[in-house]
């Protein structure tokens, strides 16, 4: 449930932010559009890094069967906090 609403939510900005790119265009506003691509960019960054850390989480976990990598196990907890 958590993961949909975080979806929600990203798509939500993602939306409201094409459209404010869209708007800025359309004005000829380029020192304001230029500093929303960039917020858009970083956002986009932020998404693909949060997700690529999910996988390799999962990964970790789903392949960790006899808690082995117990070493490492510092690191998949120690991101999120």
């Amino acid at each position: 449930p958590v993961a949909l609403v975080d979806a929600a939510y990203i798509l939500w900005i993602f939306s409201s932010l094409s459209r404010t790119l869209a708007q800025l265009r359309a004005r000829r506003q380029l020192a304001k559009l230029a500093l929303y691509a960039r917020f858009a960019n970083v956002l986009a960054v932020s998404v693909v890094g949060s997700v690529m850390w999910i996988l390799y989480e999962t990964w970790f976990r789903a392949t960790d069967a006899l808690n082995q990598k117990w070493q490492g196990d510092w690191g998949v907890g120690a991101v999120w906090h």
